[in-house]
C-alpha cells in the first residue's frame, strides 16, 4: 500500500518532465524511512527538469537551495540526468565550484541516475546555486536535461 508521501513523490516525478518550474522552497524537503533518518537528510532540490535542450553550448541554468549545515559531517548529491552523452558534454557547478560528473551519468538518449560523495567545502550554510552547463556539443547534440536533483546531508 502506497503511503501518502509516496504519491506525492510519484506526483512530483510525473510533473517533473511536464512543467517548466525551478528549485523547490527550503522547506520542501524528504524525509521518510527508506530515504532519510535523523542522521540523515535528503533535500529535494527542483520540481521540474531543468532544460538544456534543444540548446546551444553555452547555455546555463542554475537552482539555489537553502541547506542548513549544522552538525553536517559528510554530503552526496543524487541527479538523474537525460542524454547526457560524455562527461564533457555537461558541467556542475556549486557555488561557482566546478564538480565533475561521474562516467555512469552517460545514457545517450536515455537517462541514468548517479549518487557520488560531495565534498563539504563546495556547500555552505544558507543559500547554495547548483548550476549545470551546456558545455560541449558531442557527436552533433542539442542537449541534455536534469530530471531529478537531491542533495544529502549526513549527520552526527
Amino acid at each position: 500500500m502506497k503511503t501518502n508521501l509516496q504519491i506525492i513523490l510519484l506526483c512530483l516525478i510525473v510533473g517533473i518532465s511536464q512543467s517548466p518550474g525551478r528549485g523547490l522552497s527550503a522547506e520542501t524537503q524528504i524525509n521518510d524511512e527508506a530515504l532519510a533518518s535523523p542522521k540523515k537528510q535528503v533535500v529535494q532540490v527542483i520540481q521540474a527538469a531543468i532544460q538544456l535542450r534543444p540548446r546551444e553550448p553555452g547555455a546555463f541554468e542554475s537552482v539555489s537551495v537553502n541547506l542548513d549545515l549544522e552538525n553536517v559531517t559528510a554530503s552526496e548529491i543524487t541527479i538523474t540526468g537525460y542524454d547526457i552523452d560524455a562527461v564533457d558534454e555537461a558541467v556542475m557547478t556549486i557555488n561557482g565550484n566546478e564538480i565533475g560528473l561521474p562516467p555512469e551519468i552517460i545514457a545517450d538518449m536515455g537517462g541514468s541516475t548517479v549518487t557520488f560523495p560531495l565534498p563539504l567545502t563546495v556547500l555552505k550554510q544558507g543559500n547554495n546555486e547548483i548550476g549545470f552547463l551546456f558545455s560541449k556539443a558531442v557527436g552533433g547534440t542539442s542537449g541534455f536535461a536534469i530530471y531529478d536533483l537531491k542533495v544529502v546531508l549526513h549527520r552526527q
